[in-house]
């Protein structure tokens, strides 16, 4: 029987022996057995689309901001379904960017695609330095194979439009991204992504958080930066985060505490300046979609004894 539980979709054992044994005697069955649950889970998960507000549009990001209103000073248990979208979509467009102009290395590159069954609308981050290679490479294999992702738009559009005639429309996928720190030799970017696939009339938000050393040409990930106890302070320190936000209402009461397992998948995505981390996770893994709540934060004293360099040496 499949279940729905807190943003996730739970398959039973019989379902799951019957599933292989459908995909041994009919493989094209299959995939229109997989698209279905895509399409239910991102309705069941998600908000109407918004074509009005892209997410690359600077202009508009701000105008919004003017009237933004803290989510924290807001009585969550009231807030109408059109306050909750307008909100998500203010939680993305308000993240402060730290001046292209200030870094001297980080240039903006874009590029728009419109066809009949898609739209690709990029804006991404390139590193204008040859010394460089390994962050730029990153961006291209992650984001610019044009190829492969119309393929696999368009091998979905097949099955949606032979298996749910009135619903083959546009996929629409917008890519932008924040600067949100340069310190010394240390890159901080968040890429987001809002995707609208066409026939469930919803959208999708996913990040992607890049700390980057310029000195040494590489990525830093969670176990770089942090020691081995890390872990467990940060992954208890992020649900008492969020368990104090349902408790005051600065988060939505349909929001819950992150799992082990989520942790382990999102801990690498987290973004630095010098007064905090921000840990992001994509949609339905602390909050519903239409909340807009995507991050948890944690002042970088609260961590400092758990992090590499400090550890080594305190008197930094």
């Amino acid at each position: 029987m499949l279940m729905y539980d807190n943003g996730h979709i739970f398959l039973s054992h019989q379902d799951l022996i019957l599933i292989q044994i459908m995909w041994i005697k009919n493989q094209e069955l299959m995939k229109i057995i997989l698209f279905s649950l895509q399409f239910i889970f991102l309705s069941m998960c998600q908000e109407p689309y918004n074509p009005k507000i892209p997410i690359g549009s600077n202009n508009k990001s701000e105008e919004l901001n003017t009237s933004y209103n803290d989510s924290s000073e807001t009585n969550n248990t009231k807030i109408s379904v059109e306050d909750r979208l307008y909100n998500k979509q203010l939680q993305v467009l308000s993240i402060s960017d730290y001046s292209l102009q200030q870094t001297g290395i980080v240039t903006s590159k874009a590029f728009h695609i419109v066809e009949d069954l898609y739209e690709l609308n990029y804006r991404y981050p390139y590193l204008d330095d040859e010394a460089y290679t390994v962050f730029n490479a990153y961006i291209f294999n992650e984001y610019l194979n044009i190829e492969k992702t119309v393929n696999e738009i368009l091998d979905d559009k097949e099955i949606q439009c032979n298996n749910f005639k009135g619903y083959c429309k546009k996929d629409i996928k917008f890519l932008d991204f924040k600067i949100y720190s340069l310190q010394e030799a240390l890159l901080s970017v968040l890429l987001y992504q809002e995707n609208y696939y066409a026939g469930v009339a919803h959208s999708s938000y996913s990040f992607d958080c890049l700390n980057f050393d310029l000195d040494k040409n590489k990525f830093i990930r969670f176990n770089d930066l942090f020691t081995k106890e890390a872990s467990s302070f940060i992954f208890k320190k992020i649900n008492a985060t969020i368990s104090k936000g349902l408790q005051t209402g600065a988060l939505y009461y349909e929001c819950w505490e992150l799992t082990h397992n989520d942790f382990e998948t999102y801990k690498d995505n987290f973004v630095v300046n010098d007064q905090h981390f921000r840990f992001y996770f994509d949609d339905c893994i602390i909050c519903p979609s239409f909340t807009g709540t995507y991050y948890v934060e944690i002042p970088i004293n609260e961590v400092l004894p758990f992090i590499n360099i400090y550890n080594k040496n305190p008197l930094l």
